[in-house]
């Protein structure tokens, strides 16, 4: 995973703030040992410079979010050609908005029905110019890892069917353009350094993107009223409001030009399966 710098700023009450902070800091020093943190807070408000390999401490942040509610946190975050700001509020991420930096392209993709359905949203944890290409992908009831090795034109893909600690389905294609998945016969081990890329990848994505109709009623109650309102099915995995009004207004996930293949490819294989 690429270097990852961002600037978080929180405004809330001052009590809370000193809470909040203290509450991130010692998250950061227990579980995310390897990221550099800077503070210059000011009387209203909290502000770190953090700087990280492994990705953006989402679930730690969403978390206390979670815990003080009355505070907003606001994240300007930059990671592998893509910028973006990311606005988290009572443990809910209320907004992204993402764009590629200049000479450089972004490393997500999400794709919606008319009904607002997830039909593939993915995002990837290595170069998407070189192979192997891994990333994260989902689909309306279905998310794996997947790994592609060979070349564009002939294509290797693996994915991860059991705990997402191996890669143990293996894909072929097979007549008319179809794919066929079947359970390796030899299982391959993901590295720990792969894996942690993968997890931080999927966590981002899925703060930036999703919604899950299994989390607890009381933390989805407004995408669950949002979509009930818009008439909209609640699927196992599903796209948040906000994002699909992004995606309505054309301001969506884009990905490399070069690694566009990747998408197609997924979507005619392993997404294909949840059709």
């Amino acid at each position: 995973m690429s270097q990852v710098r961002a600037t978080l700023l929180v405004n809330g009450p001052r009590q809370l703030l000193r809470a909040l902070r203290k509450r991130v800091v010692e998250g950061l020093a227990a579980d995310w040992e390897d990221v550099r943190l800077r503070q210059a807070h000011q009387e209203n408000q909290l502000e770190f410079n953090i700087e990280s390999a492994r990705g953006l401490p989402y679930p730690l942040l969403i978390a206390a979010s979670a815990r003080y509610p009355d505070c907003v946190l606001t994240l300007n975050w930059e990671a592998g050609g893509v910028q973006g700001v990311t606005t988290v509020r009572n443990g809910e991420v209320q907004s992204t908005n993402t764009s590629a930096v200049a000479g450089e392209a972004l490393s997500e993709a999400i794709d919606v029905d008319a009904e607002g359905t997830l039909r593939l949203g993915l995002v990837l944890a290595s170069a998407g110019a070189r192979l192997p290409i891994t990333g994260y992908a989902a689909t309306r009831s279905a998310e794996a890892y997947f790994r592609i090795s060979g070349s564009p034109a002939e294509p290797i893909l693996q994915t991860t069917g059991g705990d997402g600690r191996f890669w143990d389905e293996d894909w072929s294609a097979a007549a008319g353009d179809t794919w066929t998945c079947s359970r390796s016969t030899a299982p391959q081990a993901i590295g720990v350094d792969a894996l942690r890329a993968l997890e931080d990848s999927a966590a981002g994505f899925r703060a930036r993107w999703l919604w899950y109709d299994r989390a607890p009623q009381e933390e989805t109650a407004i995408e669950r009223r949002r979509a009930g309102d818009a008439a909209r099915h609640v699927n196992p995995i599903n796209v948040q409001s906000r994002s699909l009004a992004r995606l309505a207004a054309g301001a969506g996930a884009g990905i490399a030009p070069q690694a566009q293949w990747v998408v197609a490819l997924l979507t005619r294989s392993w997404a294909a399966a949840d059709l």
